[in-house]
């Protein structure tokens, strides 16, 4: 007499997983009661009920913290064509010579060197941030505030750094005016090179920018207490 073959399928592992989820999610569910009356709560807003802020909110909170360098850019004691350059740096659309060969404005045959340095092409990364004077000269404004960095690989990443940083109600807009000084007077140093045959001096140039900083804090707050040579001179006592 012959037996039949019989072959047992385990079951999958995967659905073992499943049934015990969802064994997990019926047993947390809220016992029901024909008492209580049925209503919809949003939880996302403490009143219940559903708005779009308290939506917008809830999204917000889901991603990484959020710096508005817009906000940081736009709401600045700098001077507005400032800030309308700073807004053009951060937005990469600066004339600097590689730009204007791309768009066609320059020959390709005439010279983009760096007029700073007078080593590596005028890009727009070079010419904020890795250029040898450009980054002495942030070397030197991050020292002027007692911090210590690496410099980031971008404008964006640079000021998101910078809006991110938190310092004492009477001196943050002070601090947020200074990435605005630096590439502002990059550009009118770059623009000495090349209309009037200037050569950059870095300590020069780093006072420069302390100067500047220090005149639009005092233009935007008549009452401030400190002088600009304190501003200048004695930062870490400001500080304090």
């Amino acid at each position: 007499m012959r037996i039949p073959f019989c072959q047992v399928v385990s079951e999958p592992a995967w659905e073992e997983e499943e049934v015990i989820r969802l064994q997990g999610v019926l047993r947390d569910t809220p016992v029901l009661s024909a008492e209580a009356e049925d209503s919809c709560l949003w939880l996302a807003n403490p009143s219940g009920s559903y708005s779009v802020a308290s939506t917008w909110k809830w999204w917000v909170l889901l991603k990484d913290p959020v710096v508005d360098v817009a906000v940081m850019l736009w709401k600045n004691i700098a001077p507005p064509k400032v800030k309308f350059y700073s807004w053009l740096a951060w937005k990469d659309r600066l004339k600097t010579s590689s730009f204007l060969k791309r768009i066609r404005v320059l020959n390709m045959e005439a010279s983009s060197v760096c007029l700073l340095c007078r080593i590596e092409e005028e890009t727009i990364n070079h010419l904020t941030l890795s250029c040898p004077v450009v980054w002495n000269l942030w070397s030197d404004m991050v020292k002027w505030w007692d911090l210590v960095w690496v410099l980031p690989g971008s404008i964006e990443a640079l000021l998101h750094w910078w809006a991110g940083f938190k310092f004492k109600k009477v001196i943050q807009p002070m601090w947020k005016v200074v990435p605005l000084a630096v590439m502002w007077s990059i550009w009118k140093a770059r623009n000495d090179c090349l209309f009037n045959d200037k050569i950059v001096d870095g300590p020069e140039l780093a006072e420069m920018v302390k100067l500047r900083v220090a005149l639009w804090c005092k233009q935007s707050y008549r009452d401030l207490q400190y002088s600009v040579e304190d501003i200048v001179n004695n930062l870490d006592r400001i500080k304090v």
